[in-house]
């Protein structure tokens, strides 16, 4: 367990007694008016540039949407609780809200949170973590599975998501609960525009010798949080070998001739994971099913072998390592929590049959949760600046302790205005 110091409680607690009491939509409204991203929700036909009339008129309709579909209220009650038409809302839903227009806001978001000056302070950005939160489905669809230890006898969806170290979450997907989630890891860090990721950090569902084989030839350091560690495999690199105290420990051999013969296929395939001609997740998918049959497959195993012996040996001997890694993993964990509060709705359980509809309000909470990332730091900010001015300055090193991913002062239900 991670104990923040006492001072680093008193300050978080100083700053955020000083941050405004509010609601979801002024939230959204005052962040929209930092950083226009609500232009980024184009039009689906957008055959002629939007006036100022017509934005400022659908504006209301848009961020009453966002908020119904991260809240998982839906629009007819969103209809009831803001007094917007339910036409209106249907339509704005079906003509601005997709994939492409909200992945393309959450990046407008992003890079914004990037240029505040206090944004740096919580963390370079270039370590992140991700893991899977599980959602229940109130309806049949092809996309949920049947998972007894989540969702009992109902079936469910697993939102598989990335969030770095300055807390903005730069990928989100609806994945099938039923797979291992290392089959996700490298979506996040290939296909997102987010600032480069070094270091990454998984618990034991997304780890496998595979990953960590890809996260080598790719050059990102794989760092997962591996469970009954004792019980893990730890390889030699050469048979006969005398590697000192640790040779116990170095239980079997890295199959070497299948790396050399098969080293031109395997930099192939990372070049093609990095110009971005395949899915990694199809990909993944593809090499775990052939199992033991495939040579170029257990090549590309014996590579994450020799890495994942190394990161154990690290994990082992390095308790700032840890330290790293856990410190990572919790943040994943806090912004869990926040999805949580935030998609209240439906006692927390989709209603989408589709796999569209539940990428749209799935992208649409990760929206609504940069924008509290957003909006926290700015305010972060100013209540630095107003304990300074009453003689109270806020260390330093306070910061990186800190998360902009506070939500105790944001009302997320009851009524919404959109005025």
């Amino acid at each position: 367990k991670i104990e923040l110091p006492p001072e680093v409680l008193a300050a978080r607690a100083d700053l955020v007694s000083l941050f405004p009491s509010t609601g979801l939509p002024e939230v959204l409204m005052e962040v929209n008016r930092w950083t226009n991203f609500a232009p980024d929700l184009t039009h689906l036909t957008g055959r002629r540039q939007p006036t100022a009339s017509s934005d400022a008129a659908i504006l209301p309709a848009l961020f009453a949407v966002l908020v119904a579909e991260a809240t998982n209220l839906g629009l007819a009650t969103m209809a009831n609780s803001s007094g917007i038409p339910l036409h209106e809302l249907e339509a704005a839903y079906d003509w601005y809200f997709r994939e492409e227009t909200l992945r393309t806001a959450i990046h407008h978001l992003i890079t914004y949170h990037g240029t505040l000056p206090l944004t740096s302070l919580f963390g370079d950005g270039k370590t992140s973590s991700s893991d899977g939160i599980r959602f229940g489905m109130a309806a049949s669809n092809m996309n949920a599975r049947h998972n007894r230890r989540f969702f009992g006898m109902r079936r469910g969806v697993t939102l598989y998501n990335h969030v770095n170290n300055r807390g903005e979450q730069y990928w989100i997907d609806v994945v099938n609960c039923t797979m291992r989630e290392a089959t996700y890891v490298l979506d996040g860090l290939l296909y997102q525009d987010a600032p480069e990721i070094k270091e990454h950090y998984t618990d034991t569902g997304g780890y496998t010798d595979l990953i960590f084989g890809l996260f080598t030839l790719l050059g990102f350091r794989f760092a997962p949080r591996l469970r009954d560690l004792s019980d893990q495999t730890l390889y030699r690199a050469r048979k006969g070998v005398d590697y000192g105290v640790i040779t116990p420990t170095l239980k079997k051999d890295i199959k070497v001739h299948l790396i050399i013969e098969h080293w031109d296929d395997l930099n192939r395939i990372a070049a093609s994971l990095k110009d971005g001609l395949i899915r990694p997740s199809i990909l993944i998918s593809k090499l775990q099913a052939m199992q033991q049959q495939n040579p170029l497959q257990q090549a590309l195993q014996e590579v994450g072998r020799i890495a994942k012996t190394l990161h154990i040996l690290e994990y082992v001997d390095d308790p700032a390592f840890r330290r790293r890694v856990l410190i990572g993993l919790n943040k994943g964990e806090h912004l869990h929590s926040l999805a949580r509060d935030i998609a209240f709705g439906r006692q927390g359980r989709f209603h989408d049959r589709g796999y569209e509809a539940q990428l749209n309000r799935a992208s649409a909470l990760s929206l609504v949760i940069n924008a509290i990332a957003v909006w926290n730091t700015r305010y972060f900010e100013q209540a630095q600046a107003a304990l300074a001015q009453q003689g109270i300055p806020v260390p330093g090193e306070v910061w990186h302790h800190l998360s902009p991913l506070q939500w105790a002062h944001i009302h997320l239900n009851g009524s919404y205005h959109f005025t």
